[in-house]
């Protein structure tokens, strides 16, 4: 029953939109499965540590404590101190399979996605604590694979990527006024990628010669990471 449940919530479940509707939808759909869930409690230093509470590993599946027969099939969820829902997690026979979520401490939806056989796939969705996206990742399987792109906390696009099976191929930046960053640009898989923050790159260009002052990584012609991205010339 519980593995129809899953595949039943995976077909209505939608990340890639955002409008009231729907949204409000997603919702009600994410507090059935938290309803129908295991309930663990959070823990602010190891809320998403596997094996949770109540649970262990065995053979990389996951299974209920003083059970060994059956791996764990259905959802899972953590709850804090305030009766917040704060992580929802969802497995089919032992490995992460379909829909994850997490919210903030207010109870703003953070971040959502989804796993397919304990690997991330489709979209993968981040919002600060106003509600505003600031990052979409799209995995195959555990790889990166399509656009994958990050916004300011403002809302201004910063990094629009596109990627095949976990190569970048393509990039392009942007500074937070909207400008386009001059040094952040990839193509055909070799580039740049710069990511200094809201306001950090501004500065730099109004004072370049402030660049001589800068540790070595700060300094233009030179590859950096930017969260999952790690690019090569």
């Amino acid at each position: 029953m519980r593995q129809t449940l899953i595949i039943i919530a995976l077909s209505l479940f939608g990340f890639n939109s955002f409008s009231k509707s729907e949204t409000e939808n997603e919702e009600e759909i994410l507090q059935e499965m938290v309803s129908d869930s295991f309930k663990g409690l959070w823990y602010p230093l190891s809320n998403k540590t596997l094996p949770y509470e109540g649970f262990k590993m065995k053979h990389g599946k996951l299974f209920r404590d003083n059970q060994d027969d059956d791996p764990y099939t259905g959802w899972y969820s953590q709850i804090d101190s305030n009766r917040t829902v704060r992580f929802l997690d969802s497995f089919l026979e032992g490995r992460r399979q379909g829909c994850f979520a997490e919210w903030d401490e207010n109870g703003m939806l953070r971040s959502k996605g989804e796993y397919f056989d304990g690997q991330k796939d489709g979209i993968h969705i981040e919002m600060n604590f106003r509600g505003v996206k600031i990052s979409e990742r799209n995995y195959l399987i555990g790889k990166l694979h399509g656009e994958s792109n990050f916004w300011y906390e403002n809302g201004q696009l910063k990094l629009e990527s596109t990627f095949e099976h976990g190569l970048i191929m393509k990039a392009k930046g942007w500074l937070s006024n909207g400008e386009p960053c001059p040094y952040t640009k990839v193509i055909e898989g070799k580039g740049v990628i710069f990511n200094f923050g809201d306001g950090f790159l501004e500065q730099l260009l109004q004072t370049p010669y402030k660049f001589r002052n800068l540790p070595k990584q700060f300094k233009p012609g030179i590859d950096l990471k930017l969260g999952e991205l790690k690019i090569d010339k």
